[in-house]
């Protein structure tokens, strides 16, 4: 029979580990999306500012003229396919 105090540890244990998981995929997601900002900034897409915050580094993005732009493109071509799609269901 398992006492509760070795229940509550395992719990414990458990909720640790998905925070350690969680913690993980954040810091993969965070560096698979500074890839995908770096390649906009390099395109010309987006400005970046960098500061130290609390002694951490901080990036700020915004959009440039040309971002906005090539983002309007992209949604009304989106809007193109998505009215063609429902053309062709009917």
């Amino acid at each position: 029979m398992v006492t509760e105090t070795a229940q509550d540890a395992y719990a414990e244990l458990v909720e640790s580990l998905d925070l350690l998981d969680e913690t993980i995929h954040q810091k993969v997601r965070l560096g698979i999306m500074s890839i995908h900002l770096s390649k906009l900034e390099e395109a010309g897409y987006l400005a970046s500012a960098k500061e130290f915050v609390r002694k951490k580094p901080h990036s700020t993005y915004t959009p440039t003229e040309a971002g906005r732009l090539a983002f309007h493109a992209y949604l009304a071509a989106l809007e193109r396919i998505v009215h063609s799609a429902g053309r062709s269901e009917g």
